[in-house]
Formats: structure tokens, C-alpha cells, sequence
């Protein structure tokens, strides 16, 4: 067979073993909730894991040839706009959820594509709701330079 699957994987849990038995079996992308790449944000999260962790897993995916999508959450506890930017992140994005459904007003600010993170967005709004029933989301992003 040639699948094309993707998975979820927590850092610290796959072994080499693993990952090479898990491409075998057609697992090409596997995702890694990183949630954060500042050690601060990590500690206020409860969150475990060591960069050295994050890195040979990294490493041990990327050589079991699967490709690695990596799951981040921003405004988690001591995350500032400071934190942010040490990730590269200095832009936003609003994504709808592209269907007949999404208001010309929303279709506009999804147009607009990245802007600066303190930049609000065609409609007013810095972020969503832009109106009652509003189904969009903003999504972290680096401003091409």
C-alpha cells in the first residue's frame, strides 16, 4: 500500500524503533504539540519537557523520514508579545472557515493576509468575533520582510 497518513505524538514518548516501524506503516506527518518554544511559558504550563527532549525528538523523526508539524499555543500563561517575537512570530492571520457561509466582511480580513500583530484587520477588529455567530479564528504568523 502507499498511505499517506498523519498522526499525533507527545515529545519524550516515540523511540527510534518506533518511528521507523510508524513510516513503515505509511506515516509520513506526525504531530508534535510543542506548545511553546520559551522554557518560562513551559514551566507556568506544567509542561515537562526539556529543549534537549524536543530536539532528539526532532531529530529522531526527521531521520525515520517523517515530517514533523508542530502544534503552538500563543497567550498561554506568561506568554507576551515579547515571547512571541523570540519565536519569529510578528504578524497575524485571520482564517475562516471557507465556506458559502463566511460573511464578506470576514472574507476581507482572510484577504488581507499576514499583518502586524497590533494592526487590526479590514473589518475593526483586532481578532474575531468580527460579528454575532462569527466561526473564524486568527492564526500567529511571520511577516515576510
Amino acid at each position: 500500500y502507499k498511505l499517506n497518513i498523519w498522526a499525533y505524538a507527545r515529545v519524550g514518548t516515540v523511540s527510534q524503533s518506533l518511528l521507523h516501524t510508524m513510516k513503515r506503516a505509511g506515516i509520513n506527518w506526525l504531530a508534535y504539540g510543542f506548545e511553546t518554544a520559551s522554557p518560562e511559558v513551559r514551566k507556568n504550563i506544567s509542561k515537562s519537557v526539556s529543549d534537549e527532549q524536543t530536539f532528539h525528538t526532532i531529530r529522531m523523526t526527521r531521520e525515520a523520514g517523517i515530517n514533523i508539524i508542530g502544534n503552538f499555543m500563543f497567550g498561554l500563561p506568561g506568554d507576551s508579545l515579547e515571547t512571541m517575537e523570540e519565536m519569529g512570530i510578528n504578524g497575524k492571520e485571520w482564517v475562516t472557515v471557507g465556506d458559502s457561509d463566511v460573511s464578506e466582511e470576514c472574507l476581507a480580513n482572510e484577504g488581507q493576509g499576514v499583518i502586524p500583530v497590533g494592526q487590526t484587520f479590514s473589518g475593526g477588529t483586532a481578532a474575531p468575533p468580527q460579528h454575532p455567530d462569527c466561526r473564524c479564528t486568527v492564526a500567529p504568523a511571520r511577516l515576510r520582510r
